[in-house]
């Protein structure tokens, strides 16, 4: 996701690389950061990568400043990347493993890590809720239906949840 996102933002102007840090962080507002180490190693692997060109620009103050911006080959992969769907099955789910091994080797009550699970997930959409109050309806419109998708996942898993108590019966 990274590498898409900051050729995207790149596709808006030229940055530097904690510049593109704080956007990514103010795309996400307050649901995820990224660690800046992680955004100056995809810079790096892009750049090799031939998707994007350092230019350094002077500054009044201080020493040159190391500004991105995309190549051709940036941009070719950019609109590939807004081309193709994401993959959003991930059968590698650690409740699922948590909740099967609980089941098969007895090391655990399974309707008691079901009850303790729905309540963290309860708490999960609680949170995102107000967190989602905090945002302009208008102007942060899309930091909105981020935190909203993600609550649908959450109400999701407690339908799954659901499933879980039922079958799982012994």
């Amino acid at each position: 996701m990274i590498k898409g996102a900051l050729l995207g933002l790149l596709a808006i102007q030229p940055m530097h690389g904690y510049d593109l840090k704080v956007s990514l962080d103010r795309t996400l507002g307050q649901t995820s950061k990224f660690n800046v180490g992680q955004v100056y190693t995809a810079l790096a692997k892009l750049e090799k990568d031939g998707l994007i060109a350092p230019e350094y620009v002077a500054r009044d103050d201080r020493s040159e400043m190391k500004v991105y911006h995309l190549t051709e080959r940036g941009q070719e992969e950019l609109a590939r990347w807004f081309e193709t769907p994401v993959e959003k099955v991930d059968l590698r789910d650690e409740l699922f493993m948590k909740l099967t091994l609980a089941r098969r080797t007895g090391g655990a009550e399974v309707p008691a890590l079901i009850r303790r699970q729905r309540l963290a997930t309860v708490r999960a959409i609680q949170e995102l809720t107000r967190l989602k109050e905090a945002y302009h309806p208008v102007d942060e419109m899309e930091v909105i239906l981020l935190i909203e998708g993600a609550i649908l996942h959450l109400e999701a898993d407690l339908q799954w949840l659901g499933l879980w108590e039922c079958r799982a019966r012994p």
